[in-house]
């Protein structure tokens, strides 16, 4: 396992072992998601335009969603972290995706 220090603007310097279990960038943003040895999850987005780094350490699909949102980049994040060992997730994360989108623009699930 790596160590990564990431530093961002919502709180406290994060510094812990993992890898990462998925990344993709565009000329705005990076969106990554790290798997933490004591197998959390650190969400991390980095805004290139104006250098603004936000990370949240979360235990769940739901608490990773609701930071990086349901938009293309988003999915495309959530597709990657569908290889193994986060296969579930994919799955999980594109219906969760799926049901927002559905309840955004129906107003219904």
């Amino acid at each position: 396992m790596e160590e990564f220090q990431i530093d961002r603007d919502n709180g406290a310097c994060l510094v812990f072992k993992g890898e990462i279990i998925a990344q993709v960038s565009n000329e705005q943003h990076t969106l990554t998601i790290y798997l933490t040895e004591a197998e959390r999850f650190v969400c991390h987005r980095l805004d290139h335009s104006n250098k603004k780094s936000l990370a949240v350490v979360c235990d769940d699909h739901k608490a990773i969603i609701d930071f990086f949102g349901c938009d293309c980049m988003a999915k495309d994040l959530y597709i990657k972290a569908g290889n193994p060992p986060l296969s579930w997730m994919s799955t999980i994360f594109w219906r969760s995706c799926t049901r927002w989108n559905r309840f955004f623009f129906t107003g219904s699930i």
